[in-house]
């Protein structure tokens, strides 16, 4: 008897959608990860098969656009996302500024504008530092 897939549960990781993003974020800069955004969101829609939400049904491209508000939301610590603890629970924002990375595996930002509106809300980042990393 295969088990029955819920809405909201990951298939292969038996989370719910936030945290799972969450954590997405959180392992992306480990070395042997690095994932593009448009490797996130296959990795997003492939462990919720059954989620309704626009991220999961939508066209790729507004899919992309919505994991660029969920990664806004992380960084800052709101709207249910940011740094997790290992139990799973919700600690503030993100304890390193989450930006994306190109395919060649270098961080950059999606545009100023982001990038000023997520420091803007996160005044405990080194913008100096954070700017400087958001360039390698």
């Amino acid at each position: 008897m295969s088990k029955r897939l819920k809405t909201h549960e990951g298939l292969t990781t038996s989370k719910r959608v936030m945290w799972f993003q969450d954590w997405t974020f959180m392992m992306n800069d480990k070395r042997d990860r690095r994932l593009t955004d448009e490797e996130l969101l296959r990795e997003w829609r492939r462990e919720f098969p059954m989620a309704r939400g626009n991220v999961f049904k939508a066209s790729f491209e507004k899919g992309l656009s919505i994991l660029r508000g969920v990664r806004a939301h992380y960084n800052i610590g709101r709207q249910g996302h940011g740094h997790r603890s290992p139990a799973g629970e919700l600690m503030g924002g993100a304890e390193r500024l989450s930006l994306p990375y190109a395919e060649d595996g270098n961080r950059y930002p999606y545009s100023e504008r982001w990038l000023q509106g997520v420091l803007s809300r996160r005044p405990d980042f080194d913008r100096p530092r954070e700017r400087e990393r958001s360039r390698r």
